[in-house]
């Protein structure tokens, strides 16, 4: 993920749903479910999943409001992406 968000190019066109806001709500929704199924130390439990729970809420949110935009700005990205790659053959 950490790579994702810092512009891996070739982790971008592999983890193409990761591009969008409700593909990374499900990432973290996946998270936070992993860090439910664990509970090694409660107190700090709780307060991750609620991050990540808060996290998931304005992801889905912002997918909503902002689609057309998302879309355009990641059809754009992918294109950049796809010469990148072109590039590197």
């Amino acid at each position: 993920m950490m790579g994702f968000e810092l512009g891996v190019k070739r982790l971008k066109l592999k983890f193409y749903l990761m591009n969008f806001s409700w593909g990374k709500a499900l990432m973290n929704f996946f998270l936070a479910s992993l860090i439910i199924s664990s509970w090694v130390v409660p107190v700090i439990d709780v307060l991750i999943v609620i991050v990540f729970s808060v996290a998931v809420i304005l992801q889905v949110i912002t997918s909503c409001l902002f689609k057309a935009e998302e879309t355009a700005s990641i059809e754009a990205d992918i294109e950049e992406l796809e010469k990148y790659r072109e590039q590197q053959r």
